[in-house]
């Protein structure tokens, strides 16, 4: 008889439980995000922003897993599930060390972020296994959109002007 090995390869399909890993951790990351955020938002500055910015992008890595793993290759979309998802928290952790530089270097967050943005527009040009998959464009459009919406043109966001008076 042979032992059952639940363990997967980069070149192997995941057992079937695990399938739906990247939805439960896009759900639990939304949880965070429910949190984080309003904790964040109670009193802005750069320490709570990291509160905000880790669920979010815990939300969004696995997503882009998810599409990947959908649209593309099962085995691929659940092998870059972590490696995504550390890449983007570790996006974050790097713009919130120079912040405490003194530098406040997005540019590796923003290309995460961009990056992933990108992949899911190019994913969505895939043929989808299940119904509804256009949806998607519109999850990435009010993703591209939410930073720049609070944009008031002065530097300023509408956060840090209601904060500032």
């Amino acid at each position: 008889m042979k032992s059952r090995n639940t363990a997967c390869t980069p070149l192997q399909s995941p057992p079937r439980t695990e399938r739906g890993t990247p939805h439960l951790i896009v759900f639990r990351g939304l949880l965070l995000t429910a949190f984080g955020s309003a904790y964040y938002h109670l009193a802005p500055d750069n320490d709570r922003l990291v509160l905000d910015r880790v669920p979010m992008t815990i939300v969004f890595m696995p997503l882009v897993s998810a599409l990947i793993a959908e649209r593309s290759s099962l085995k691929v979309g659940f092998w870059l599930l972590l490696i995504l998802t550390a890449v983007g928290v570790g996006s974050v952790i790097q713009w919130h060390l120079s912040v405490q530089r003194g530098a406040g270097d997005l540019r590796f967050f923003g290309a995460v972020q961009l990056y992933a943005v990108l992949a899911l527009f190019a994913a969505v040009l895939l043929p989808p296994r299940y119904t509804r998959g256009s949806d998607l464009l519109v999850v990435a459009g009010l993703y591209v959109h939410e930073p720049t919406s609070n944009d008031r043109g002065d530097g300023t966001t509408l956060e840090t002007a209601a904060v500032e008076g």
